[in-house]
């Protein structure tokens, strides 16, 4: 008899940051989102996730090692959400994930004082800081800062990329927030996307731009494919989930 699986379901998230407020048009590397809409889109899909998660739940309960004491209406320790806790989407998909009663894992590409530099604007700060406060795991990765010719401080891409990678590797779905486009860097959203579909993880696709309507990208995405199709549907990233969470899919889950 083979031992029963845990109840879990674990969804990533990669997604661009805000620009500085103080950027003329012309600097800027994408338009200005329009914040409300993309949150909004966050909470469909998250709430969709969750009701569907707590239909595998009841359905196939018998299947799962479900712990009584820790199980609740929205999955209890067993339904996460994986962010590295930049500003902008992912910060974005963390807050509405755990108003939405998902436990928050944190993945952090430097030590959690040495991050909080990255965050110019004070609003940003303080919302990295409270999302550690509510979050039931941090990981602390160790990325590395360098100085440049001026003496500013300088990330290493390299440690954004790591960071994208290790929250891949413990994500069952990614949701990104996204413009489209190719990656402008090492670890950027694009980039992220394709390593998922490539690695046999599906793809929520908020468009940045557009958020009103969201799409999914089903792997496997050969290597050499230069363009991904998403699909729009409820229904389809219901039947997803269904087939993440079932036991046919044993190898998919990661283990914190």
């Amino acid at each position: 008899m083979m031992p029963m699986r845990p109840l879990l379901l674990r969804i990533g998230v990669t997604g661009h940051r805000t620009e500085p407020d103080d950027l003329l048009a012309e600097e800027r590397k994408r338009s200005v989102p329009d914040i409300p809409a993309i949150r909004a889109a966050i909470r469909e899909v998250l709430d969709e996730i969750r009701v569907v998660f707590k239909q595998v739940a009841g359905a196939k309960g018998e299947l799962f090692d479900i712990n009584p004491s820790t199980y609740s209406q929205h999955g209890g320790d067993t339904l996460s959400l994986i962010s590295s806790l930049a500003s902008g989407a992912d910060q974005w998909v963390a807050d509405e994930a755990i108003k939405l009663g998902f436990e928050l894992y944190s993945v952090l590409p430097f030590g959690r004082d040495e991050y909080l530099k990255d965050f110019t604007a004070e609003a940003d700060a303080r919302c990295y800081l409270d999302l550690l406060l509510k979050s039931t795991t941090i990981l602390e990765l160790d990325g590395n800062v360098g100085i440049d010719k001026t003496g500013k401080r300088k990330p290493d891409n390299r440690s954004y990329e790591t960071v994208g990678l290790e929250i891949l590797r413990r994500t069952d779905l990614l949701i990104t927030i996204w413009d489209g486009e190719d990656a402008q860097g090492a670890g950027g959203t694009g980039q992220i996307v394709r390593e998922a579909l490539q690695n046999g993880i599906p793809v929520a696709w908020i468009p940045w731009t557009s958020p009103g309507k969201w799409l999914l990208g089903q792997p496997p995405l050969n290597k050499n494919e230069k363009t991904v199709d998403f699909f729009g549907g409820n229904e389809r990233l219901s039947e997803i989930i269904w087939k993440i969470m079932l036991p046919l899919n044993e190898d998919h889950h990661a283990i914190f």
